[in-house]
């Protein structure tokens, strides 16, 4: 399938680490897919595991970039809604992802998730052109209910949490 021997990882975490990475894997290139702000704080709300991280956030050192934790607003945060803190998350991951592509524009892809329901092929494309890929991406079975279906899991108050955050 492949011409090229390549090593996918979809563990988002290691955007933290792609300086690390990229020194012992000096080839490595990243793709990061962004999500809007309200499915993906959605996701979060449903899924123990990713939530774990927000709720338990006092185990871990401060500052904490992973989670948009400052010395400067760590006070602020502890009081935060469950809605905030995960749109401070989010927040934090697409400043991080900015900072990746504007310094490794040529190592780093950012591809939007919405976009993947609406032209899969085209963002495949892209992938295709960034890893220099000689066979076209398998299309994969896309649930378009899956879009919006945040929009049922969150209620008015929460939408209201993650735009107020958003704008602070």
């Amino acid at each position: 399938f492949f011409s090229k021997k390549h090593i996918a990882d979809k563990s988002h975490p290691n955007i933290w680490l792609v300086e690390k990475i990229m020194k012992y894997v000096p080839n490595s290139y990243f793709i990061g897919i962004i999500r809007n702000p309200h499915p993906t704080v959605s996701s979060m709300l449903l899924h123990d595991g990713v939530s774990k991280w927000i709720k338990e956030w006092k185990k871990y050192p401060i500052p904490n970039e992973f989670l948009g934790i400052t010395n400067q607003n760590v006070e602020q945060y502890s009081k935060m809604q469950l809605e905030a803190k995960c749109t401070m998350r989010w927040i934090a991951h697409r400043t991080k992802f900015n900072e990746i592509e504007e310094k490794y524009p040529d190592k780093f892809l950012m591809i939007d998730y919405e976009k993947l329901f609406d032209n899969a092929e085209e963002q495949l494309d892209k992938v295709k052109l960034f890893l220099e890929l000689h066979n076209d991406l398998p299309l994969p079975e896309i649930k378009q209910e899956s879009k919006l279906k945040w929009r049922s899991n969150l209620n008015n108050e929460q939408i209201k949490i993650i735009n107020k955050t958003l704008v602070d």
